[in-house]
């Protein structure tokens, strides 16, 4: 097999032991050679590119939640809106965070120019002290966003969402939607409904990210325009 590593000068030769074949036309990448750069390049390691899914990037943008600890408070439920930049690259803007990486910080981006796939390596923004505006620091890429490759509408993702209790109250815990509104869906468009974060995390397993509504996160920062 012809493989590259994409290194300051690229250098290519063959590899046969660090690759495996899920099926004929697959071939699984040792994710554990990646490295994103502080500057956002990546250092994949000995790779292929052979047979990588990629995946509609427009189907991943939208609202999602995380309730089970991953930011480290177990019983809160931060929000990403999940967005992609001009140069590709896909980032979680923060919109309801915490004290150490509040709203409208990024919480993780993928490499820059790296197109969306089923699977990529992300750097999370991470800060030790709330009070320091200068604290923010990258990880060094040692985490992995892995999506759920079923497409649907985005109703039938906030439908089969986890019943997660809410921070807030007037806010239906099982679609993040305020309570008495109607669930009216116009758009026809298909979407991914949820991915996990894979890495180092405080809760000790994967993380799981489910789509939540939109309607709902501009609830939240207008009544609670104060929460992290």
């Amino acid at each position: 097999m012809f493989v590259c590593r994409l290194m300051p000068s690229t250098t290519c030769f063959l590899l046969f032991p660090l690759v495996q074949y899920a099926s004929a036309q697959t071939a699984i990448i040792d994710w554990s050679q990646v490295r994103v750069a502080a500057d956002g390049s990546t250092e994949f390691g000995p790779t292929v590119e052979v047979g990588e899914s990629r995946l509609n990037a427009s189907g991943m943008l939208g609202y999602f939640g995380n309730s089970d600890g991953f930011y480290g408070r177990p019983s809160w439920t931060e929000i990403v809106q999940i967005m992609e930049n001009d140069d590709g690259r896909i980032e979680a803007l923060k919109v309801l965070g915490d004290a150490n990486v509040p709203r409208g910080r990024v919480s993780f981006r993928t490499a820059s120019g790296h197109q969306a796939t089923e699977r990529m390596a992300i750097q999370l923004q991470l800060r030790d002290d709330p009070s320091d505006p200068n604290g923010f620091e990258w990880s060094p890429g040692n985490h992995q966003m892995v999506w759920d490759l079923r497409l649907a509408p985005k109703s039938t993702c906030l439908d089969e969402s986890p019943q997660q209790e809410s921070p807030f109250p007037q806010l239906d815990s099982r679609f993040w939607r305020p309570v008495g509104e109607a669930a009216a869906y116009s758009d026809s468009l298909l979407y991914y409904c949820r991915f996990s974060v894979l890495g180092p995390n405080p809760a000790g397993h994967a993380a799981l990210f489910y789509r939540v509504s939109a309607s709902a996160v501009r609830w939240v920062a207008n009544n609670y325009p104060d929460a992290d």
